[in-house]
Parts: structure tokens; C-alpha cells; sequence
């Protein structure tokens, strides 16, 4: 027994199934396509929100500094310095002050470039701070020069630019006209070598009677004045017999003739003779 198809159409007759319209099939597809891409895009905004949160989040700002072993820079221009790089932009949306967005090793290079250091330690401490070891390079002079104050290491090399006298440090009290240029060649090597000859001799005689504070250099390299924790200078031919010009400035002192009198200078450039002004 067959079964028949009514239809107008002579085709349809001998069809084993009924066609269906595919259109709405394919629509709803790409309407499933543009939500799934939504709500990646909605993931991925709840995540740059959360990661901008976090390293946006006071409590993991780096804002207490504190510094060791700075005997020759102010702490509060230091830790200016050190604030300004932290408060500096990161990835254009973050400051760099972040716990875990900070780069130490930037930031230490920066310190040792700018204040001249042999070395420096940066380590963070979580959540806020910031330790910061100057490792400093090892000076002998404080060097004066236009009103302005540098480090001078014992072969005469420049250190670094300080902001005030320190008594640990002789000074060289620079009156030449001569400017080095870029900090460079400020002493040559044999008048650097005469400035701590003199040193050394005076260390070696007078150490336990009086204490160089400042030598005065100026043009003319056969007079320095020498200022010491006396109330006079001592003058002396640094070209000249240097350790006969202290043993008597020793004879001076241990004479006792200087006790109690009121001076401006002792001058030591005239053989066994002192002169006092």
C-alpha cells in the first residue's frame, strides 16, 4: 500500500522529508556570538578594574622612607628626592609607588648616580616602607671653591657636592684662579701629594696640640694659611722644609708662648724665627 504526498507541486511528491526555512538558525548563532564576545569583554573589564584596584590601593603605596648611612647628605633632600621618583607614573594609569609595581634597582642607580655613592641597598618592606643603605665613597677633603662645597677623596677625585661643612673633614679652602672644568683635574697629582705630605707631618708632630680645620690655597703655592682649633692661622712655606717649619711651631707650643696672648698669626717661613701678628 503507498502513501501519497498531496501537493500542487510535482516535485514534492516523491520528497522523503519537509524542507524548513535556516535562516533563523544562522541568526541566532551570531546572536550567541556577539553576547559570548560581550561578556568576555565585561571579564575582562572586571579584571583591569580588579588589577587597577590593587595597585592603586593606599594600603600598599610605599611612603615611609628610611635612610642609612648618610653622614654627608640632608635626610629631608634625600628622601625629597626619593618621593619624587615613587610619585612618578607607571604604565600610564599607576604611580610608581606601588609595593609591587617598584623597581628597586631603578631607583638605585638613580641614588647612586645622582648623590655619587659607591653603592646603595633598596629593600621594600611590606606594605608601606621603603629602607634605603647609602654606601658612600671614602673622602679626606672637603673642597671650597666659589662658595660652594665638595668631597675630595685622598688622591684629590671628586666625590659628590655636599650642603655643609663637616669637622670630620679637612678643608681646602680653594682661592686659585684656576676653575677646573667638569670637576676634573682640580688638583694635579704632586700638589695633592704636597697637601698630604704636610698632613701627614703635621699628624706626626703636633697631633695631641693642635688640629688642621682648613688650608687655604691660593695662587702663590709658597704660602698656605692653615687654620686650626686655635684662634690664629699658621702660616707656612709648603715649598720648604715643611718639617722644620712644624718642629718649631712644636717649640712654639710646648714653649707656651702663645698661651693667653691675643694673635691673628703665627708665621713659620722664616727659619727657626716665628713671627706673630
Amino acid at each position: 500500500m503507498s502513501i501519497g504526498i498531496k501537493t500542487n507541486k510535482p516535485w514534492q511528491k516523491h520528497s522523503s522529508y519537509t524542507p524548513h526555512k535556516v535562516y533563523g538558525s544562522y541568526y541566532d548563532e551570531q546572536v550567541k556570538k556577539r553576547r559570548g564576545k560581550i561578556i568576555r569583554i565585561i571579564y575582562v573589564i572586571i579584571f583591569v578594574l580588579l588589577f587597577q584596584s590593587i595597585f592603586q590601593a593606599p594600603f600598599l603605596a610605599l611612603k615611609n622612607i628610611e635612610l642609612n648611612g648618610n653622614s654627608f647628605y640632608q635626610s629631608e633632600e634625600v628622601k625629597q628626592y626619593v618621593q619624587g621618583n615613587l610619585e612618578a607614573r607607571k604604565w600610564l594609569f599607576f604611580q610608581n609607588n606601588n609595593f609591587f609595581l617598584f623597581d628597586s634597582d631603578d631607583l638605585k642607580n638613580k641614588l647612586i648616580s645622582q648623590y655619587n655613592l659607591s653603592d646603595v641597598k633598596v629593600s621594600k618592606v611590606f606594605p608601606t616602607k621603603i629602607k634605603i643603605d647609602f654606601v658612600e665613597k671614602t673622602s679626606q677633603f672637603i673642597w671650597k671653591k666659589n662658595n660652594a662645597l665638595y668631597l675630595l677623596d685622598a688622591k684629590g677625585q671628586f666625590n659628590g657636592q655636599i650642603n655643609e661643612i663637616n669637622d670630620q673633614y679637612i678643608i681646602l679652602a680653594d682661592n686659585r684662579s684656576y676653575q677646573p672644568q667638569n670637576n676634573e683635574n682640580i688638583f694635579r697629582p704632586d700638589e695633592i701629594e704636597l697637601i698630604q705630605g704636610i698632613i701627614v707631618m703635621w699628624q706626626d708632630k703636633l697631633s695631641n696640640m693642635a688640629k688642621i680645620k682648613a688650608i687655604s690655597i691660593g695662587d702663590d703655592w709658597s704660602k698656605f694659611d692653615i687654620q686650626t682649633n686655635l684662634p690664629y692661622l699658621v702660616i707656612i712655606d709648603p715649598q720648604s722644609k715643611i718639617s722644620e717649619q712644624l718642629t718649631n711651631y712644636y717649640q712654639v707650643l710646648l714653649a707656651g708662648n702663645v698661651v693667653g696672648t691675643d694673635i691673628n698669626y703665627i708665621d713659620l717661613r722664616y727659619g727657626e724665627k716665628a713671627y706673630f701678628q
